[in-house]
């Protein structure tokens, strides 16, 4: 606990000059219950789990002409039943660069998390802007997919993903007559060197925007082009990029359609081309091979559909599916807003497929041991502050 009283010490401070600086202080507070129906074999020692996540997080910005600073930590305490993996499971996920994150505690039926969300300084001067730490990062046009990252986005199974998931970076922006955007990523513990994103964008006479895309993504180079406009009153738009590894191309593409119907009903439409997916199944993890990429096959498609049922009710239905296996992952919840700082959310993700689809199904990870995508039943409480 001693971790938490000095974080607590820390935004104590804080408050105290806030009075004196010109400082920004705001936070939220998160009461998440989850039951999880695991989809397992030989990993964890039952099938289903209960976890209760109490979840703190606090902002300080600073800004004074041409500097802006922006801190963000985020502590979580989490009650679970006891149920540690069996074997010890392969990591894909390339780790942080600069290392943000610690576990206090890790008791069977507890665990104390902590860690730095955001973590940056941000120079601007006039057409330029440089920004340097932990940043969320816009990347592609992609609303569902992701064509070009650094680091896989949130995962496909997570509660409330509210602020994007931050890179360690340096970026810089140029905005003159077209955008030019530069990012240096600096390599993790996985990767065997560091990473950059270049974008050059601006709008051609049709009013669409066109972006040229270069760099190197988890160890690949690539070139891309994406686009996005209007189209009557939709919003139209499409992202292609090209990998090389070891003298063999990989190609991902996607496509999207975002449209309001009404006032109150929103859908997004989108497919994806995963040129570094299984051509069949069964998709084993140790086939991964391209750390940016979740997902396992190479066709899929996507939607969202947001509907504003009244004021204060929304409800929204995500769905993922693999075109090849036919199977799904699904996420209808709602979100009801109690005041004008707290909200009720309460939702399901369900999968659906036989027994070797990727998200129906169970994955093989080592001998006699494999896991699938869980569903999961959620209820949340959210208090901003």
């Amino acid at each position: 606990m001693q971790n938490l009283y000095r974080l607590c010490l820390i935004f104590s401070c804080l408050g105290l000059a806030a009075n004196a600086l010109d400082l920004e202080l705001d936070g939220s507070f998160k009461s998440i219950m989850t039951h999880q129906r695991l989809r397992q074999i030989g990993v964890f020692p039952y099938d289903d789990s209960l976890v209760a996540e109490q979840r703190l997080r606090l902002k300080g910005s600073f800004t004074h002409s041409w500097l802006y600073l922006e801190v963000a930590k985020e502590a979580s305490l989490n009650f679970r039943q006891p149920y540690r993996p069996t074997p010890a499971a392969n990591q894909f996920a390339p780790e942080s660069a600069w290392p943000a994150r610690w576990v206090a505690i890790d008791e069977d039926n507890y665990q104390f998390i902590h860690r730095f969300d955001r973590l940056f300084a941000q120079l601007s001067f006039d057409s330029l802007q440089i920004t340097i730490g932990k940043q969320a990062v816009s990347e592609g046009v992609g609303k569902i997919f992701n064509a070009v990252s650094q680091v896989p986005r949130q995962p496909l199974v997570l509660v409330d993903p509210e602020w994007s998931r931050p890179e360690d970076a340096l970026s810089l922006v140029w905005n003159g007559p077209f955008t030019i955007e530069t990012r240096y990523l600096p390599r993790t513990a996985t990767q065997r060197k560091d990473n950059f994103h270049l974008r050059a964008k601006g709008t051609s006479s049709t009013g669409y925007d066109i972006a040229l895309t270069t760099g190197k993504s988890d160890d690949k180079p690539y070139v891309g082009v994406e686009t996005a406009g209007n189209l009557g009153e939709s919003l139209l738009y499409a992202e292609l990029v090209g990998y090389e590894q070891l003298g063999t191309d990989y190609l991902q593409w996607l496509i999207g359609l975002d449209h309001a119907i009404s006032s109150k009903l929103r859908i997004t439409l989108e497919a994806f081309y995963n040129g570094f997916g299984a051509v069949e199944k069964p998709y084993l993890f140790s086939a991964a091979l391209h750390r940016s990429t979740p997902f396992r096959g190479r066709w899929y498609g996507g939607m969202v559909a947001s509907w504003e049922a009244t004021e204060r009710l929304r409800i929204t239905q995500w769905v993922v599916v693999n075109c090849a296996d036919i199977s799904s992952l699904w996420h209808l919840y709602s979100s009801y807003s109690l005041s004008n700082n707290t909200e009720f959310l309460l939702g399901q993700f369900l999968s659906v497929g036989d027994s070797r689809s990727e998200f129906g199904g169970k994955l093989p990870i080592i001998a006699g041991a494999e896991i699938g995508v869980p569903d999961l039943t959620y209820a949340a409480f959210k208090w901003y502050f």
